[in-house]
């Protein structure tokens, strides 16, 4: 492409976010605009702000090595949860932590509906003794 940008159509772009694989939908329009009408599942970054926000909503871009693993219920995770995550409601986190960790090296990052009960499964990773690896 001449410009550098790679476009997709609308039915490549369905695909991709059906088929299970990481993707970030980033609607660059300013919020005013982006409240009004925007694509199901995109995330406003202004254009204006996008280098401020980009790390926080796109954290895994080179294949870092990260592990998301979902505390919540079955059902809540099935009906909402981050691409890539890992289901693992309750105290099945430290249960199962080793054998889902790839490496000691592995980013952990223990996500729930909510911010407390995120804080709670790092917690208690931490109060088993996986302390030296990084959980957030």
């Amino acid at each position: 492409m001449a410009d550098g940008i790679k476009r997709i159509t609308g039915r490549e772009l369905k695909q991709r976010l059906h088929d299970g694989d990481e993707i970030a939908l980033l609607d660059a329009r300013e919020e005013g605009v982006f409240a009004r009408r925007h694509l199901l599942m995109a995330s406003g970054v202004p254009l204006s702000r996008l280098e401020l926000l980009i790390d926080d909503l796109v954290p895994r871009r080179t294949g870092a090595n990260i592990a998301i693993f979902d505390r919540r219920s079955y059902e809540e995770y099935h009906n909402n949860s981050i691409p890539g995550a890992i289901s693992v409601p309750g105290a099945e986190l430290v249960y199962r932590f080793i054998d889902m960790t790839p490496s000691p090296d592995t980013t952990v990052i223990v996500n729930c509906g909510g911010r407390t009960p995120s804080i709670i499964g790092a917690q208690s990773l931490r109060n088993a003794g996986f302390a030296t690896r990084s959980c957030r």
